[in-house]
């Protein structure tokens, strides 16, 4: 039966409770444990509500600038300046246009200069939260914490989103910066400098010259905590409306127009959120730092992978203008995908040419029965061609030829309970009634039901094997990091528990390593930094 007007499940022999018993049954399997989640403390303690030895970091500040500070006196200072700025944080956020704040200290009250000599790399006025590292504590879910050694407090600041910049997540974006109090003279006011650490590893203060004391942690993990995408995996990939608002191409580093983009592409039943360690862990390269803009890419995972491949193509166009429009160019991308995201990835720099289209429908594309949108959505699920700004990427745990979690019976279960994009089943519904003399027999099979990722990703899947025959781009670098999950098994014949080695190899590679790991291969030491290594070699650095 047809059903233009509403989402149309897929066919299903189970009765409601046993339907919500298989759902369950999936959320245990698939969904990761509590203690992989983020959780992110703020402990200030008394802090907030003592007051500010002045004299004390003037002494210690002094010490500083005149380049006589021993280690301790650093540290010393270090943390005075975060005590201070806990203050600034706590209740008080500087408006746009307001020269100073307003604190107490020991002796009175005093004025904390923003940035009067405009010596700082980021107005603090334009961020609407301020966190102090110090005072965050990260209690789980991240691997390793990367922090720089130096001079100064590191803080964790929360870009709001806006109608002005889309590509921030509803969310925010948090970044980390540095800050420094400066004195001027004896009796002057402090004066409150924030640079940026992933612009700049070292400032000059007087005679002392040091490297920036920065947490790179805090504020991944103070972003992630915030986001619905850490914890809607497996909800997303059956349920497609319901979280497709929720997921979409944003940035989680700041825009600077003299950066390349970095882009990280899930897979299955995944979020962005997947890539918290990989990110992290590439923040204490200091070249990845100082040459990379990261953007991550989520969507629902249960629609066909050729739906969620020309929404990525869709998304890249704006994100291209968008960073146009602010003066950056990007013409040099790199993207990385993960499992399923590396056959997004892979479609990127692939021109499909008719022979898709011939396979399923005996007219062209303008002699269907079919409205004006839903025209252009087959057009542009069919017919593609390779994004000319991207030139590397890196597959990782890609089924290029499929994985046959797809053909077993928790993986049909799971393609049975996907509701597809209600786009999808009002276009197939229009075409069966008004069009279905224009169907090959597999473009009929396809339009009575149409396939899921999970389908698709079968060992015997159509769409694989045409996305394996089209040639891949002469002037595209590509990587292969594939998993072991049993170091036993000789490489020709591994898997990490979901891709063979046979499905993930690809001839065209200039680099293929194979890690010790299971299916997130992404999230592996070995994988990392194999990862970092590329990324390190498409910036132009030594290996």
């Amino acid at each position: 039966m047809n059903t233009p007007n509403a989402v149309r499940k897929c066919p299903t022999r189970y009765a409601a409770s046993v339907h919500a018993a298989l759902l369950a049954l999936l959320a245990v399997l698939f969904m990761p444990s509590c203690a992989q989640r983020i959780i992110v403390k703020q402990k200030v303690g008394s802090v907030v509500g003592k007051s500010v030895d002045l004299d004390e970091l003037r002494r210690t500040w002094s010490a500083v600038y005149a380049g006589k500070a021993s280690d301790s006196q650093i540290a010393e200072y270090n943390d005075e300046v975060a005590d201070l700025l806990v203050k600034l944080a706590g209740y008080r956020i500087p408006d746009p246009g307001q020269e100073s704040v307003r604190l107490n200290s020991l002796r009175g009250s005093f004025d904390l200069l923003i940035d009067p000599d405009g010596k700082s790399d980021i107005d603090i006025r334009n961020y609407d939260q301020v966190y102090v590292s110090t005072f965050l504590r990260i209690k789980r879910g991240l691997k390793d914490h990367v922090v720089t050694e130096g001079l100064g407090a590191s803080l964790a600041l929360r870009s709001p989103p806006g109608e002005d910049d889309p590509f921030i997540s509803p969310e925010g974006l948090w970044r980390p910066a540095t800050a420094i109090v400066e004195f001027n003279g004896r009796n002057g006011s402090p004066k409150l400098i924030v640079y940026d650490p992933l612009k700049r590893d070292q400032v000059q203060c007087g005679g002392h010259r040091d490297g920036l004391r920065c947490d790179f942690t805090a504020p991944l993990a103070t972003g992630v905590v915030g986001q619905t995408a850490q914890i809607i995996n497996i909800p997303a990939m059956l349920n497609f409306e319901k979280f497709e608002d929720k997921l979409d191409l944003f940035r989680i580093s700041p825009l600077d127009p003299d950066k390349t983009v970095c882009l990280l592409v899930h897979g299955l039943k995944s979020s962005p959120a997947t890539w918290r360690d990989t990110a992290n862990e590439m923040l204490a390269d200091p070249v990845i730092r100082e040459k990379y803009e990261f953007w991550t890419y989520g969507y629902p995972t249960g629609a066909p992978i050729p739906y969620s491949a020309m929404r990525l193509r869709e998304d890249i166009r704006n994100m291209i203008a968008f960073r146009r429009a602010n003066g950056a160019e990007t013409n040099n991308m790199i993207v990385i995908g993960h499992s399923m995201g590396g056959l997004l990835a892979k479609t990127l720099t692939q021109s499909s040419g008719v022979e898709n289209w011939n396979r399923l429908f005996k007219k062209s594309v303008n002699e269907l029965d079919v409205t004006g949108d839903q025209r252009k959505l087959l057009r542009d699920m069919v017919y593609f061609e390779p994004v000319p700004a991207v030139k590397r990427v890196v597959f990782v745990s890609t089924p290029h030829r499929g994985s046959d979690f797809a053909s077993n019976p928790l993986g049909k279960v799971a393609s049975r309970l996907i509701e597809m994009p209600s786009n999808l089943v009002r276009l197939s519904d229009q075409i069966m009634m008004e069009s279905s003399n224009a169907l090959t027999p597999l473009g009929l099979k396809f339009a009575v039901q149409p396939p899921t990722s999970i389908d698709q990703l079968r060992e015997d899947s159509v769409l694989l094997t045409l996305l394996d025959n089209v040639p891949l781009h002469p002037n595209v670098t590509y990587h292969s990091i594939i998993g072991r999950k049993n170091l036993r098994d000789p490489i020709e014949e591994c898997t990490d528990g979901v891709v063979s080695y046979w499905s993930a190899h690809i001839d065209e590679a200039v680099s293929e390593v194979v890690v010790n790991s299971d299916h997130g291969a992404h999230q592996s030491e070995e994988g990392i930094a194999e990862i970092t290594r590329i990324l390190r070699l498409h910036a132009g650095a030594r290996d």
